[in-house]
Protein backbone atom coordinates (compact mmCIF):
# COMPACT_ATOMS: atom_id res chain seq x y z
CA UNK A 1 0.00 0.00 0.00
CA UNK A 2 0.86 3.11 -1.04
CA UNK A 3 2.01 6.06 1.82
CA UNK A 4 -1.34 7.26 3.00
CA UNK A 5 -0.84 11.43 3.38
CA UNK A 6 -2.70 13.53 5.04
CA UNK A 7 -4.50 16.48 3.98
CA UNK A 8 -6.21 18.47 6.74
CA UNK A 9 -10.26 18.56 5.55
CA UNK A 10 -11.98 21.82 6.47
CA UNK A 11 -13.62 20.89 9.73
CA UNK A 12 -9.77 20.61 10.84
CA UNK A 13 -8.47 23.82 8.20
CA UNK A 14 -10.45 26.15 9.34
CA UNK A 15 -9.03 25.90 13.26
CA UNK A 16 -5.51 27.14 11.77
CA UNK A 17 -5.80 29.63 8.64
CA UNK A 18 -5.31 32.58 8.90
CA UNK A 19 -4.53 32.38 12.48
CA UNK A 20 -3.79 36.54 12.25
CA UNK A 21 -7.77 36.87 12.58
CA UNK A 22 -8.59 33.65 13.97
CA UNK A 23 -10.34 33.89 17.52
CA UNK A 24 -11.23 29.96 17.56
CA UNK A 25 -10.95 27.80 20.74
CA UNK A 26 -12.34 25.31 23.19
CA UNK A 27 -13.80 27.34 26.00
CA UNK A 28 -13.64 26.57 29.46
CA UNK A 29 -14.90 27.01 32.99
CA UNK A 30 -12.56 30.03 33.05
CA UNK A 31 -13.83 32.03 30.80
CA UNK A 32 -17.46 31.63 32.10
CA UNK A 33 -15.96 33.48 35.11
CA UNK A 34 -13.91 35.86 33.26
CA UNK A 35 -15.99 36.88 30.01
CA UNK A 36 -19.31 36.75 29.68
CA UNK A 37 -21.12 36.84 26.16
CA UNK A 38 -21.36 40.00 23.85
CA UNK A 39 -24.27 41.88 25.57
CA UNK A 40 -25.94 42.86 21.91
CA UNK A 41 -26.30 39.47 19.65
CA UNK A 42 -28.23 41.37 16.74
CA UNK A 43 -25.95 42.07 13.66
CA UNK A 44 -25.27 45.25 11.98
CA UNK A 45 -28.27 46.17 9.65
CA UNK A 46 -26.99 46.36 6.04
CA UNK A 47 -28.97 47.23 3.02
CA UNK A 48 -27.86 43.67 1.83
CA UNK A 49 -29.89 41.81 4.55
CA UNK A 50 -32.96 43.26 2.96
CA UNK A 51 -31.89 41.00 -0.26
CA UNK A 52 -30.84 38.06 1.69
CA UNK A 53 -33.20 34.62 1.49
CA UNK A 54 -33.33 32.08 4.26
CA UNK A 55 -32.00 29.10 3.12
CA UNK A 56 -33.60 25.61 4.60
CA UNK A 57 -30.70 23.25 5.92
CA UNK A 58 -31.01 19.28 5.65
CA UNK A 59 -32.75 17.57 8.27
CA UNK A 60 -29.44 15.47 8.28
CA UNK A 61 -28.09 18.96 10.02
CA UNK A 62 -28.50 20.80 12.82
CA UNK A 63 -31.17 23.47 11.94
CA UNK A 64 -31.14 26.99 10.90
CA UNK A 65 -33.03 29.78 11.22
CA UNK A 66 -32.84 33.70 10.61
CA UNK A 67 -35.38 34.27 12.64
CA UNK A 68 -35.02 34.36 16.45
CA UNK A 69 -38.51 32.89 17.59
CA UNK A 70 -38.62 30.57 15.58
CA UNK A 71 -34.92 29.26 16.53
CA UNK A 72 -35.77 29.50 20.19
CA UNK A 73 -38.86 27.54 19.85
CA UNK A 74 -36.91 25.11 17.30
CA UNK A 75 -34.53 24.73 20.32
CA UNK A 76 -36.53 23.83 23.10
CA UNK A 77 -38.32 21.37 21.19
CA UNK A 78 -34.95 19.65 20.46
CA UNK A 79 -33.92 19.88 23.72
CA UNK A 80 -37.15 18.22 25.04
CA UNK A 81 -37.09 15.15 22.42
CA UNK A 82 -33.22 14.97 23.53
CA UNK A 83 -33.83 15.04 27.49
CA UNK A 84 -36.83 12.60 26.67
CA UNK A 85 -34.47 10.30 25.23
CA UNK A 86 -34.67 10.88 20.74
CA UNK A 87 -31.04 9.66 19.62
CA UNK A 88 -31.29 11.92 16.80
CA UNK A 89 -32.36 15.20 19.13
CA UNK A 90 -29.58 14.54 21.47
CA UNK A 91 -27.26 13.93 18.77
CA UNK A 92 -28.56 17.48 16.73
CA UNK A 93 -28.52 19.04 20.22
CA UNK A 94 -24.75 18.84 20.61
CA UNK A 95 -24.40 19.85 17.38
CA UNK A 96 -26.18 23.03 18.21
CA UNK A 97 -23.76 23.32 20.93
CA UNK A 98 -21.07 22.45 19.78
CA UNK A 99 -21.43 25.30 16.26
CA UNK A 100 -22.51 27.81 18.83
CA UNK A 101 -19.58 27.92 21.14
CA UNK A 102 -17.10 30.08 19.68
CA UNK A 103 -19.88 32.35 19.30
CA UNK A 104 -21.53 32.29 22.46
CA UNK A 105 -17.73 33.46 23.66
CA UNK A 106 -17.91 36.48 21.34
CA UNK A 107 -19.92 37.21 18.28
CA UNK A 108 -18.55 40.43 18.01
CA UNK A 109 -15.33 39.14 17.19
CA UNK A 110 -17.05 36.70 14.29
CA UNK A 111 -18.34 40.08 12.82
CA UNK A 112 -15.69 41.64 12.42
CA UNK A 113 -13.61 39.00 11.34
CA UNK A 114 -16.27 38.63 8.25
CA UNK A 115 -15.88 42.16 7.46
CA UNK A 116 -12.71 41.99 7.20
CA UNK A 117 -12.99 39.11 5.15
CA UNK A 118 -15.00 41.29 2.51
CA UNK A 119 -13.01 44.23 2.78
CA UNK A 120 -10.08 41.67 1.90
CA UNK A 121 -12.24 40.46 -0.83
CA UNK A 122 -13.33 43.82 -2.50
CA UNK A 123 -16.90 43.04 -1.13
CA UNK A 124 -18.96 45.55 0.37
CA UNK A 125 -19.28 46.14 4.24
CA UNK A 126 -22.17 43.92 4.51
CA UNK A 127 -22.08 41.30 2.05
CA UNK A 128 -21.88 38.94 4.71
CA UNK A 129 -24.46 39.85 6.77
CA UNK A 130 -26.76 36.97 5.91
CA UNK A 131 -24.23 34.64 7.97
CA UNK A 132 -24.19 36.77 11.10
CA UNK A 133 -27.81 36.72 11.21
CA UNK A 134 -28.35 33.10 11.20
CA UNK A 135 -25.61 33.04 14.03
CA UNK A 136 -27.23 35.43 16.12
CA UNK A 137 -30.44 34.30 15.42
CA UNK A 138 -29.89 30.46 15.90
CA UNK A 139 -27.06 30.68 18.63
CA UNK A 140 -28.27 33.95 21.13
CA UNK A 141 -31.35 31.28 22.00
CA UNK A 142 -28.97 28.62 22.87
CA UNK A 143 -29.42 28.69 26.56
CA UNK A 144 -29.47 32.31 26.65
CA UNK A 145 -26.85 33.17 25.27
CA UNK A 146 -24.32 31.96 28.21
CA UNK A 147 -20.84 31.05 27.26
CA UNK A 148 -20.83 27.25 25.83
CA UNK A 149 -18.31 24.61 27.17
CA UNK A 150 -17.04 21.92 25.83
CA UNK A 151 -18.66 19.80 28.08
CA UNK A 152 -22.01 21.19 26.85
CA UNK A 153 -21.73 19.64 23.82
CA UNK A 154 -19.71 16.08 24.72
CA UNK A 155 -22.29 14.99 26.90
CA UNK A 156 -25.08 14.96 24.09
CA UNK A 157 -22.64 13.06 21.73
CA UNK A 158 -21.81 10.71 24.57
CA UNK A 159 -26.11 10.17 24.61
CA UNK A 160 -26.51 9.60 21.40
CA UNK A 161 -23.13 7.41 20.58
CA UNK A 162 -24.60 5.32 23.83
CA UNK A 163 -27.45 4.52 21.94
CA UNK A 164 -25.41 3.89 19.13
CA UNK A 165 -25.61 6.64 16.90
CA UNK A 166 -23.05 6.49 13.99
CA UNK A 167 -22.09 10.41 13.94
CA UNK A 168 -22.14 10.67 17.59
CA UNK A 169 -19.73 7.34 18.05
CA UNK A 170 -17.21 8.42 15.64
CA UNK A 171 -17.42 11.51 17.35
CA UNK A 172 -16.66 10.54 20.29
CA UNK A 173 -13.72 8.30 19.30
CA UNK A 174 -12.20 11.29 17.69
CA UNK A 175 -11.67 12.72 20.96
CA UNK A 176 -9.60 10.04 21.80
CA UNK A 177 -7.87 9.03 18.71
CA UNK A 178 -4.56 8.16 19.88
CA UNK A 179 -5.95 5.12 21.63
CA UNK A 180 -7.83 3.78 19.08
CA UNK A 181 -6.71 0.62 17.47
CA UNK A 182 -6.90 -0.88 13.64
CA UNK A 183 -9.72 -2.75 14.07
CA UNK A 184 -11.45 0.45 16.09
CA UNK A 185 -11.13 2.18 13.24
CA UNK A 186 -12.04 -0.23 10.94
CA UNK A 187 -15.54 -1.05 12.87
CA UNK A 188 -16.39 2.76 13.40
CA UNK A 189 -15.96 2.73 9.45
CA UNK A 190 -18.01 -0.48 9.26
CA UNK A 191 -20.88 0.94 11.30
CA UNK A 192 -20.83 4.36 9.52
CA UNK A 193 -20.92 3.30 6.05
CA UNK A 194 -23.78 0.89 7.00
CA UNK A 195 -25.64 3.31 8.71
CA UNK A 196 -25.58 5.16 5.06
CA UNK A 197 -25.99 8.42 7.64
CA UNK A 198 -24.63 11.21 5.26
CA UNK A 199 -23.50 13.18 8.82
CA UNK A 200 -21.60 9.90 9.85
CA UNK A 201 -19.79 9.25 6.46
CA UNK A 202 -18.72 13.19 6.73
CA UNK A 203 -17.05 12.42 10.25
CA UNK A 204 -15.55 9.25 8.73
CA UNK A 205 -13.35 11.08 6.73
CA UNK A 206 -12.26 13.09 9.15
CA UNK A 207 -11.66 10.06 11.59
CA UNK A 208 -9.83 8.28 9.05
CA UNK A 209 -7.45 10.95 8.39
CA UNK A 210 -6.39 10.60 12.31
CA UNK A 211 -5.09 7.56 11.52
CA UNK A 212 -1.19 7.01 12.68
CA UNK A 213 0.52 6.20 8.92
CA UNK A 214 0.65 2.56 8.36
CA UNK A 215 -2.50 1.69 10.39
CA UNK A 216 -4.32 -0.95 8.76
CA UNK A 217 -8.20 0.17 7.62
CA UNK A 218 -8.84 -3.08 6.38
CA UNK A 219 -11.38 -2.29 3.49
CA UNK A 220 -11.05 0.82 4.08
CA UNK A 221 -7.22 1.56 3.32
CA UNK A 222 -7.97 2.60 -0.63
CA UNK A 223 -10.24 5.34 0.23
CA UNK A 224 -8.09 6.74 3.03
CA UNK A 225 -5.40 7.21 1.38
CA UNK A 226 -3.73 9.76 -0.89
CA UNK A 227 -3.46 13.74 -0.70
CA UNK A 228 -7.42 14.43 -1.43
CA UNK A 229 -8.90 11.17 0.50
CA UNK A 230 -10.18 13.60 3.57
CA UNK A 231 -11.84 16.06 0.92
CA UNK A 232 -13.16 12.84 -1.25
CA UNK A 233 -14.71 11.31 2.11
CA UNK A 234 -16.49 15.16 2.18
CA UNK A 235 -17.92 15.15 -0.96
CA UNK A 236 -19.34 12.02 -1.08
CA UNK A 237 -20.95 12.63 2.05
CA UNK A 238 -22.66 15.46 0.51
CA UNK A 239 -23.88 14.08 -2.55
CA UNK A 240 -25.57 11.82 0.09
CA UNK A 241 -27.84 14.71 1.54
CA UNK A 242 -25.25 15.98 4.22
CA UNK A 243 -25.94 19.94 5.13
CA UNK A 244 -23.29 21.16 2.65
CA UNK A 245 -25.32 24.12 0.92
CA UNK A 246 -25.12 27.75 0.59
CA UNK A 247 -26.09 28.76 4.78
CA UNK A 248 -25.84 25.85 6.21
CA UNK A 249 -23.51 25.76 9.51
CA UNK A 250 -20.92 23.71 7.59
CA UNK A 251 -20.61 26.36 5.06
CA UNK A 252 -21.22 29.37 7.23
CA UNK A 253 -18.24 28.13 9.69
CA UNK A 254 -16.42 27.24 6.96
CA UNK A 255 -16.02 30.95 5.73
CA UNK A 256 -16.28 32.22 9.48
CA UNK A 257 -13.10 30.23 10.22
CA UNK A 258 -10.99 30.38 7.15
CA UNK A 259 -12.29 33.18 4.51
CA UNK A 260 -13.65 30.71 2.00
CA UNK A 261 -17.10 32.18 1.29
CA UNK A 262 -19.14 31.96 -1.45
CA UNK A 263 -19.07 29.15 -2.81
CA UNK A 264 -22.74 27.20 -3.72
CA UNK A 265 -21.20 24.18 -1.19
CA UNK A 266 -18.54 22.37 -0.07
CA UNK A 267 -17.76 20.26 -2.99
CA UNK A 268 -17.65 23.87 -5.27
CA UNK A 269 -15.49 25.18 -2.40
CA UNK A 270 -13.16 21.95 -2.50
CA UNK A 271 -12.54 22.56 -5.98
CA UNK A 272 -12.36 25.85 -6.72
CA UNK A 273 -10.39 27.17 -3.84
CA UNK A 274 -8.44 24.24 -2.84
CA UNK A 275 -7.32 21.70 -5.12
CA UNK A 276 -5.48 22.90 -8.13
CA UNK A 277 -6.94 22.60 -11.18
CA UNK A 278 -4.23 20.10 -12.87
CA UNK A 279 -5.05 17.85 -9.89
CA UNK A 280 -8.98 17.34 -10.33
CA UNK A 281 -8.66 14.08 -11.89
CA UNK A 282 -6.60 12.96 -8.73
CA UNK A 283 -9.94 14.05 -6.45
CA UNK A 284 -12.23 12.18 -8.60
CA UNK A 285 -10.18 8.89 -8.52
CA UNK A 286 -9.73 9.64 -4.69
CA UNK A 287 -14.04 10.40 -4.68
CA UNK A 288 -14.07 6.82 -6.74
CA UNK A 289 -12.54 5.19 -4.21
CA UNK A 290 -14.85 6.62 -1.19
CA UNK A 291 -17.93 5.54 -3.56
CA UNK A 292 -16.47 1.65 -4.07
CA UNK A 293 -15.97 1.75 -0.24
CA UNK A 294 -19.70 3.15 0.97
CA UNK A 295 -20.59 0.93 -1.89
CA UNK A 296 -19.57 -2.00 -0.83
CA UNK A 297 -21.47 -1.82 3.14
CA UNK A 298 -18.68 -3.98 4.36
CA UNK A 299 -20.18 -6.25 7.16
Amino acid sequence: MSPRVKVLSFSALILIVLAGVSFWYVPTKADTQQRKPDSQTNPPNSKDQANSSDTASSLTGPELSSNTQDAAAGFLELRSRAEAGDVVAQRKLGQIYQHCSVFSISHSNMYATLDAYARLSGKTQGAYDDIKKRFAATCSVVDGGDVILEEHYTKWFERAANHGDPYARIYMASSKWTSLKPDDYQLLARDAVNSADPEAIFALGDLLALAPEGTDLGAFNASATGPYANYAWGIVACRMGADCGAGSFRMDSLCVNSGVCGSENFEDAIRSRVVPAGQQESLDRAIGEVNRAVGKKPS
